[in-house]
Parts: C-alpha cells; sequence; structure tokens
C-alpha cells in the first residue's frame, strides 16, 4: 500500500523509484498496478517504460492470452518508439509457445518500412531478430534486411561500442535491470539496488576509463582482479562448487555464481579449494543484448562515474 501510494505521489523521481522497486515483488502485490501505469497514456514515458520492464519477468510466469501479455502486445505498436521498443523486448522468450505474441512481433515486423526514423526501425529489427532467434525461428524479411550487422572482432565491437552519440543512459539503466538479457542485476548493484556477488558498480565504473569498461564486458576473463577469482571447491561429500566468494567468517564460506545466487558452505567440509581462470561473469553477454541495448548500457554505467 505504501508503494502504490509513492507511485502516485507528486514527485517524478520518487515514482520512479517506488516503480522500480515493484518491479522485484510478487507479481500478485504488483502486477496489475504496473499494467495499470503501463497502460495511462497521461504517465510519463519514462515511468510507463519503466513498469514495463517490471511486466517483462511477469509475462514469463503467465499463461497464454493473461491479461499482461495482453496488454505488451498491444503496447508493441504503440506511438511512442520508446514504449514500443521495451514492450518488443518485455514479449522476448514468449514466441516458440504463444501463437498470440509470435503474430504480434511478426506485425512489427512488417510495419518496419514504415518507420520514418532508420535508427528506432534498426533496432526494432535487432530486437525481433534476437527474439526469433532464441525461438529458433527465421527472422521475418522485413526485419532481417535491416538488422545490425553484429561485430565478429574486438576491435569491431570496440569501434561499434566507443560511441558517445545517440545513446540513452536511462535506457541503458533498464537494460542493466532487465530479466531479459545480459541479467547485469544479479550480480552487481548501483546505488544500493541489484546483486551482490559481483562488485558494486556505483564505485568501481570510477576507477575504470571507457576503454577498459567496454572490454570487461566483451572478454570477462581477460582481466580478472584478485578478490573476484572464481574458485572450484571439492567437497567431501564429492559435490563440486564453482563461484566467487562472497563472504567467509564463523565456519561458512558464502559462494556467488554466475546466475547471482550465493551458495553457504561449511567451510569444514571443503576439501579443496582452486582458483579458476574463467571469470564468473558468463562470456557471450553481447549475444543477449542488441548493438544499441550495449551502447545505452554502456552510457548507463559511464554516468556512474
Amino acid at each position: 500500500d505504501l508503494l502504490k501510494s509513492l507511485a502516485t505521489a507528486d514527485d517524478q523521481a520518487l515514482r520512479l523509484e517506488a516503480l522500480r522497486t515493484l518491479q522485484a515483488a510478487n507479481p500478485q502485490v504488483s502486477a496489475e498496478l504496473l499494467r495499470s501505469i503501463a497502460a495511462d497514456e497521461k504517465r510519463s514515458l519514462s515511468e510507463r517504460c519503466e513498469a514495463v520492464v517490471g511486466l517483462a519477468s511477469f509475462a514469463k510466469t503467465e499463461p497464454v492470452g493473461s491479461p499482461t501479455r495482453a496488454l505488451l502486445i498491444q503496447l508493441s505498436s504503440a506511438k511512442q518508439p520508446q514504449l514500443r521498443r521495451e514492450a518488443v523486448r518485455a514479449l522476448r522468450g514468449l514466441l516458440a509457445t504463444d501463437p498470440g505474441v509470435r503474430a504480434a512481433i511478426t506485425a512489427v515486423a512488417a510495419a518496419l518500412s514504415n518507420e520514418t526514423d532508420h535508427a528506432i526501425a534498426v533496432e526494432l529489427a535487432d530486437q525481433i531478430a534476437l527474439s526469433f532467434g532464441d525461438a529458433k525461428l527465421e527472422v521475418p524479411s522485413a526485419a532481417a534486411s535491416i538488422a545490425s550487422k553484429r561485430p565478429t572482432t574486438n576491435a569491431e565491437w570496440l569501434a561499434q561500442l566507443n560511441r558517445g552519440r545517440d545513446v540513452d543512459a536511462e535506457a541503458g539503466r533498464r537494460t542493466f535491470y532487465h530479466s531479459l538479457g545480459a541479467g547485469c542485476f544479479k550480480c552487481h548493484r548501483i546505488d544500493g539496488r541489484g546483486g551482490r556477488v559481483g562488485p558494486d558498480l556505483s564505485r568501481a565504473v570510477g576507477t575504470m576509463n571507457r576503454i577498459q569498461l567496454i572490454p570487461s564486458i566483451l572478454d570477462p576473463s581477460r582481466e580478472i582482479s584478485p578478490q573476484y577469482t572464481s574458485w572450484a571447491f571439492v567437497l567431501k561429500d564429492g559435490r563440486v562448487v564453482t563461484g566467487m566468494v562472497v563472504h567467509e567468517n564463523e565456519g561458512k564460506t558464502i559462494v556467488g555464481n554466475s546466475d547471482g545466487q550465493t551458495i553457504e558452505l561449511k567451510t569444514a567440509d571443503i576439501e579443496e579449494r582452486t582458483p579458476q581462470r574463467v571469470s564468473v561473469m558468463p562470456d557471450k553477454l553481447t549475444d543477449r543484448m542488441t548493438l544499441q541495448e550495449l551502447r545505452d548500457l554502456i552510457a548507463f554505467l559511464d554516468a556512474q562515474r
């Protein structure tokens, strides 16, 4: 009830913080409220987009034809490009099992030729290509013909990502905390929100320049700080647990894995621990995002300096 009241407060910054907290709430508690905000044309565009980010995680567990999926399908043809983009992204992962979603995204692809802003058309085409690729379905030709050519080398990636123009740090924030995509928030936190497995990026990003930041995303295992070394723990019962030491004290060792989950081990049960050369941060994160999502994400992280 308190968060609901804050989500309708006079101060927009307070409304946005309430929405961002509701994104992680139980769907039974917040889904109806987030749907009402996402559908409310009197709300600011940033608030509606934040509400859609929350609905994206709920849609995955709801059945075909649910109110959340129906609203996201409706918003996939919204007039505002940012809202349309968020709705298309929120439906990612549902094409293989939901004919209604598949038809809606196919319709978005067919309408790309009418899009007057080329950058928006390309970003929507990239979103559609990821969605169909995830579902192992052929990408509609209308989207495939204008989708970005993915870089194949680190040099090409750097050239594409080291651009400070045509980026949206606020959209990058939504990418960071989105349940569909790279899942940065599962391990990292910024300003008190997110996981605790990886470094707190509120502070860590300030020690890196842009040329260091981009390779850390492209190739996380290239250079690993000692305090973020991943370990393989062999237990007395024969199990092997791999991850980074989040905390170790009072006979307990807390290990964080690449999904942002923490596992509590009894230190006395560890028979052997071996440092790994591979970062707990997953490889090929770039495969989970569009080029524009990556550019926006880097702009958001840059803003933490």
